[in-house]
C-alpha cells in the first residue's frame, strides 16, 4: 500500500513541476520523422552540387551536409515538438529552446570530428537516453534534447539509406 501512495505522490509532484515521462512513442517517433528529413537533406545535397558560397569548395568540407542535416532535422521535428508540448502539457517555447541549443551544438560538432565518430557517438547518446530516462521524471528541456537527438539520428539513417539506394 505504501509503494503505490510513494508512486502516486511521485507523479503528483511530477504534474507540478511539469516533468515528463518518455514512453516508447518518444523513441519511436522522432526516428521515422527524422528518416524523411535524412532523405530529402540527401537528395537537396546530391541534386544541387553547385551552391555558389554553400558548396563544398567555399565552405568548411563535409560539415555544410551534415548541418544541412541537423537543420532539416530541427525543421521537419517542430510538429512533433508541437504535439509533444500538446500531449503532456509543457510549454512549447521550452522544447524548441531544448531543441535549438541541442541542434545548435550539433552545428558545432560537425566541424571538429568526421561522420563516422559523429555517427557513433549520436546513436549510443540517443540509445542511452531511450533506455535510462524512460525510467525517470525529466524535464521539458531534457526531453526535447532526447527528441532532438533522435530526430537527427533518423535524419543519418535516411541519408545513409538514400545514399546506398541512389
Amino acid at each position: 500500500m505504501t509503494e503505490y501512495s510513494n508512486v502516486e505522490e511521485e507523479v503528483s509532484i511530477a504534474s507540478n513541476q511539469n516533468l515528463i515521462k518518455g514512453d516508447l512513442k518518444s523513441s519511436i517517433l522522432p526516428l521515422l520523422i527524422g528518416i524523411p528529413a535524412g532523405l530529402f537533406s540527401s537528395i537537396l545535397n546530391n541534386n544541387y552540387t553547385d551552391r555558389g558560397y554553400l558548396s563544398s569548395e567555399y565552405y568548411f568540407g563535409v560539415a555544410f551536409e551534415f548541418q544541412l542535416l541537423v537543420f532539416f532535422s530541427l525543421l521537419f521535428g517542430i510538429p512533433l515538438f508541437f504535439l509533444e508540448s500538446k500531449r503532456f502539457q509543457v510549454s512549447f517555447k521550452e522544447l524548441l529552446i531544448g531543441s535549438f541549443i541541442c541542434n545548435f551544438i550539433c552545428f558545432l560538432m560537425a566541424y571538429g570530428h568526421g561522420y563516422f565518430p559523429l555517427l557513433l557517438m549520436f546513436y549510443l547518446q540517443w540509445l542511452w537516453m531511450c533506455y535510462f530516462w524512460q525510467k525517470k521524471f525529466i524535464p521539458a528541456f531534457r526531453y526535447a534534447i532526447w527528441l532532438s537527438l533522435g530526430l537527427l539520428c533518423g535524419a543519418i539513417a535516411g541519408s545513409i539509406i538514400h545514399l546506398s539506394i541512389f
